[in-house]
């Protein structure tokens, strides 16, 4: 693929997704495109999901955290 691609952002909304988001946020960072950013958008979750969040965003600079 071209090192000209157009960046791409996923947008993953959340909310008590705990169980869940580990694997959409894995599924996304397995793509084979070359330019793109995960950006997983919590809306107020009052489960375990920021942690699950903010710790991909910690080990993946792709991953971005927003609340």
């Amino acid at each position: 693929m071209s090192t000209n691609a157009t960046f791409v952002s996923v947008i993953v909304p959340v909310y008590n997704m705990e169980h869940y988001v580990a694997a959409t946020i894995e599924s996304a960072l397995r793509s084979s495109y070359p330019a793109f950013e995960v950006i997983a958008i919590d809306d107020g979750s009052t489960n375990g999901s920021q942690a699950v969040i903010k710790e991909f965003a910690q080990q993946d600079e792709r991953v971005v955290f927003l609340q």
